[in-house]
């Protein structure tokens, strides 16, 4: 089954999901903790590459680029944050899809629309976001992907939302593909979090070893 405007109906279906990522991600202090925003970096890290079939494969269909250079400008944001191990935990996790640019042209199935309706979505966000990267962001922390991804909504995104109008697929196999991806980013955000307090209560009882060493000394 299809619809006369299938953006329209990702667009509606996928809103409670859309809301509850949101509410999730809105509990972080993304420019005022460098642990939370690269948990936000290592998260879309870990879905460019867990859905990078889908998006590539879209891309090629509508002759836009893949997505290796987002991936590489993720890469070297979270690297500035310290936070590099949540970038190599992202990578060997969650390549379900594979992770290499799509160089046959093939049309795109529904699900894999459907994927890259939500991720390509994220350029929206993004106008937002690189905004207060700008002004809240600490100077030693990169915002290349930002910048990149705002820039998206202003080019990308319209060509990929004419290129969805345009295509003729079953719309329940879209969005029950777009709705899937809004759950899994939420699992995915949820274990970088835990990771993250883990590394950090561990930092905390080492200090306070170390602290207690040094006591003793003297």
């Amino acid at each position: 089954m299809s619809t006369p405007d299938l953006r329209q109906a990702l667009r509606s279906e996928t809103a409670a999901s859309h809301r509850q990522l949101d509410q999730r991600m809105g509990d972080l202090d993304l420019f005022g903790s460098p642990q939370h925003y690269a948990a936000y970096l290592a998260l879309m890290h870990s879905l460019h590459l867990a859905m990078a079939d889908s998006i590539n494969c879209v891309a090629n269909h509508l002759n836009l680029s893949s997505n290796e250079v987002l991936i590489r400008s993720l890469e070297q944001d979270l690297d500035s944050t310290g936070h590099a191990s949540l970038r190599n935990q992202s990578a060997n996790a969650t390549q379900q899809n594979g992770s290499d640019t799509v160089r046959e042209r093939r049309s795109p199935s529904a699900e894999q629309w459907g994927t890259a309706y939500v991720i390509e979505g994220s350029s929206m966000g993004g106008v937002f976001l690189y905004r207060q990267a700008q002004q809240k962001l600490d100077p030693y922390l990169g915002s290349e992907f930002l910048r990149q991804l705002s820039g998206h909504a202003a080019d990308r995104w319209p060509r990929f939302i004419e290129g969805l109008r345009a295509t003729d697929i079953d719309s329940d196999r879209a969005i029950t593909s777009a709705k899937a991806t809004f759950r899994q980013a939420e699992i995915i955000l949820e274990q970088l979090l835990l990771r993250l307090n883990r590394s950090e209560d561990e930092e905390r009882t080492h200090g306070s070893s170390n602290l207690s060493d040094l006591g003793g000394q003297h």
